[in-house]
């Protein structure tokens, strides 16, 4: 979460230590408002302020839900297996009910060797992609693709591996992941077949180890809610979790969570580990992750390549923001680009490093920060002419919520350049002007 959230006041609600209800906008500002209304009884003072926080969450994870279904229904029928984790999957198969449990994307999590087949059979469906780990400068990511539906209700992340990893040395995070197979639960649901992680699994692996070896041992709001919500669907017992962390190798992982977030004891501590904190903490577990320094070292060489990547577009993008301070026609604003920036190159390569070095050239000289599609579009442009490829230029416009939005992308050989800086949302564009160089 970016917002800061009142630690004592969210602890004392959640753990029942302090009466009554904190303030509207201290509930909401942790994401809690349908769960509080869900979870009060009718009649309770301060219940209904939450009324559409509660319906709009509903609302939106039905909507979710009926394009959901549609793709892993394509996905069952073709034999491609895969497993629904984290926040939409608490929603539907924990909480008692689904309106309760905010989410943002839909994670699943796919077989190995599975995932260029179901990336393919979901762009046949009319999903959109808006990541693709074959295109990416980061290859080792534990994600493998992003997707946006058709109508642009659900954004899936497809992992490989159910924990992050950010460099090549994901052995533990490899073996988690087979054992987390290896344990999960086939679930039919609305003609189609799914797997769920078993309800330990749910426990240690999806909140103990994705707060400790992912986030930095930062607790949520709904770490918590979602732990209590496991223990009351499932019957899980303190004893069973402890077993399974045994089982998993990572007991001790495990109880650093349990003194963080724990409803069997009421613990519960949402504020950040202070950074001697946090070190202390990863010296613990390393017998457990004895490459926990794998995040510091992908950052430290993506902000290296990065640097690169900005040197060589960052000419560029200069030149093209300065074409764009006089208003020009597009016809002859891509005219004058064409004459910038003649071809050097034979074409081929990467795009990944274009697209990072424009956004970080960009993101440096704070060119239109919120707005930024046109400038980024040239530039991308731009750098692809020079190094000798063919790439179109085009702008579109679309109804959303009854406002009409202009938006400008590249496309190279027919297909739109991945810009996983920026994920495609709502209904798709219509074309109205193109320029191929």
């Amino acid at each position: 979460m970016t917002t800061e959230v009142p630690t004592p006041t969210i602890t004392g609600f959640l753990t029942g230590r302090t009466p009554g209800l904190p303030r509207p906008e201290v509930i909401r500002r942790a994401r809690l408002g349908a769960y509080v209304y869900a979870r009060l009884p009718a009649g309770t003072e301060g219940r209904d302020v939450f009324r559409r926080d509660y319906l709009s969450g509903l609302a939106q994870h039905h909507a979710r839900r009926a394009e959901l279904v549609e793709l892993l229904r394509v996905w069952h029928a073709s034999g491609i297996e895969v497993l629904l984790f984290k926040g939409f999957a608490l929603a539907e198969w924990v909480y008692r009910d689904p309106g309760q449990r905010p989410s943002q994307d839909v994670d699943v999590l796919v077989r190995p060797g599975d995932e260029r087949r179901a990336l393919s059979l979901a762009r046949e469906a009319g999903w959109r992609v808006g990541w693709d780990v074959e295109h990416s400068v980061e290859p080792h990511k534990h994600e493998v693709f992003k997707l946006l539906s058709p109508k642009g209700y659900v954004a899936i992340d497809a992992h490989r591996r159910v924990l992050h990893s950010h460099t090549r040395f994901h052995r533990q995070q490899a073996r988690i992941t087979g054992r987390v197979w290896e344990a999960s639960v086939p679930v039919d649901w609305q003609g189609a077949r799914v797997r769920l992680p078993s309800p330990e699994d749910t426990v240690v692996v999806g909140l103990a180890l994705q707060r400790g070896w992912g986030d930095h041992w930062r607790v949520r709001p709904h770490d918590y809610a979602d732990f209590e919500a496991v223990i009351a669907r499932y019957g899980v017992t303190s004893e069973a979790l402890d077993a399974r962390a045994r089982e998993l190798g990572v007991a001790r992982s495990w109880r650093l969570f349990r003194d963080r977030c724990d409803p069997f004891w009421k613990n519960l501590s949402l504020a950040a580990p202070t950074f001697l904190g946090l070190q202390a903490l990863r010296w613990r577990v390393l017998p457990e992750r004895p490459v926990f320094w794998e995040r510091p070292l992908a950052e430290g060489l993506k902000r290296a390549t990065a640097t690169v990547d900005v040197l060589r577009e960052l000419p560029g993008v200069l030149r093209v923001n300065h074409l764009l301070k006089e208003p020009l026609p597009l016809d002859e604003l891509m005219t004058r680009v064409d004459a910038l920036c003649p071809r050097r190159g034979k074409g081929g390569g990467s795009t990944g490093y274009v697209v990072r070095g424009v956004h970080h050239s960009l993101k440096f000289l704070r060119i239109r920060q919120g707005g930024d599609c046109l400038p980024r579009a040239l530039a991308i442009y731009a750098a692809l002419r020079r190094r000798g490829d063919s790439p179109t230029f085009c702008s579109g416009v679309r109804i959303e919520d009854g406002q009409v939005e202009s938006h400008a992308w590249i496309e190279l050989d027919g297909k739109p350049v991945v810009d996983w800086y920026e994920l495609p949302n709502g209904s798709p564009y219509k074309l109205n002007f193109a320029w191929q160089a």
